[in-house]
């Protein structure tokens, strides 16, 4: 790098970009990410001031959060923060970083309720099981929160076994969604999945269990995030089953249930036998792909009629 009082903030930014080469698919957007974390600018601002002479104390800085990241700790804990859906939540190694393939379980969950409220449901309920950051339950409530016709109640739990992602959760719905509507309920619950889940039943549950098989090999930025949110038995398998097996007495007839999985466990859960079994339960089911083509989003629906009206809260 040039001498102090040379260098630009274009430099700062190719510097960077050199030192993330190793440990970065995109050094380029991380280098500018963190530089305009640091100084408070967004992208845009930095590129446009790319001549301008930097700070000292800013060149200082970016070094240091250039170390974190050569020491694999992920952006979204360095800035705090992880883009999900279009809105920034805030993020800390109590919860999993908000991944893109699961912005495809909120489109099928709004989905669902849509075609709920399309019956012309006035009542809905939705649960979420592993609450995380609440990346789920909040993007669902914001993309649903100005359709929902005059008169129409949604009443949302959404669970987390971890108190301190429960409070993430919490500050990202202050954040993101202010007080809400009389119409509309959210309450956060401690809970090992259903264990502290009142028994009313659902038009919809979703969630994001653990999936990865213990013992599996995993890229260096994964071991800063919670073990818990990831790792699975059975071979990612048993929360999955643990699940679709004590859903039903929480969803409505016809309610849906929807959960992401990973490479190859929906054709794992049909030959071992999980899904044939469910089918004592489940109406239908099928799945749905994300971008890289991963069948990434099972689907169950419970048998039953569609229920009209669910009663009241």
């Amino acid at each position: 790098m040039k001498g102090e009082g040379e260098i630009t903030y274009a430099n700062l930014v190719q510097h960077g970009r050199d030192e993330l080469l190793e440990v970065s698919a995109t050094p380029q957007l991380e280098s500018e990410t963190l530089l305009s974390f640091l100084i408070k600018r967004d992208r845009i601002w930095l590129i446009a001031h790319g001549n301008e002479p930097v700070a000292r104390e800013v060149q200082e800085g970016f070094s240091a959060l250039l170390r974190r990241r050569r020491g694999r700790e992920p952006v979204a804990y360095i800035r705090g923060a992880r883009e999900f859906y279009g809105r920034d939540f805030l993020v800390t190694p109590d919860v999993l970083i908000p991944r893109p393939e699961t912005e495809l379980l909120v489109e099928e969950g709004v989905a669902v309720l849509r075609r709920a409220l399309g019956r012309g449901e006035k009542i809905l309920r939705l649960l979420e099981l592993g609450t995380g950051s609440g990346c789920i339950t909040i993007t669902v409530l914001a993309e649903l929160m100005s359709e929902l016709p005059s008169g129409v109640v949604l009443r949302c739990r959404a669970t987390d076994i971890s108190p301190a992602a429960l409070r993430v959760a919490e500050e990202n719905a202050h954040r993101l969604l202010g007080a809400l509507p009389e119409n509309i309920s959210l309450e956060w619950l401690h809970s090992d999945w259903f264990e502290s889940v009142p028994p009313d039943p659902c038009a919809l549950i979703l969630s994001n269990p653990p999936y990865v098989p213990e013992g599996a090999a995993l890229a260096p930025d994964l071991s800063f995030e919670p073990s818990s949110a990831l790792f699975s038995a059975e071979e990612g398998l048993a929360d999955l089953k643990t699940i679709i097996t004590h859903a039903p007495p929480f969803l409505v007839p016809g309610g849906v249930l929807l959960l992401e999985g990973g490479i190859g466990q929906w054709k794992q859960l049909q030959h071992d036998g999980t899904l044939e079994h469910a089918g004592e339960s489940y109406a239908s089911t099928t799945v749905f792909s994300d971008l890289q083509g991963i069948e990434r989003v099972f689907f169950l629906r419970k048998r039953g009629e569609i229920a009209d009206l669910l009663p009241p809260p």
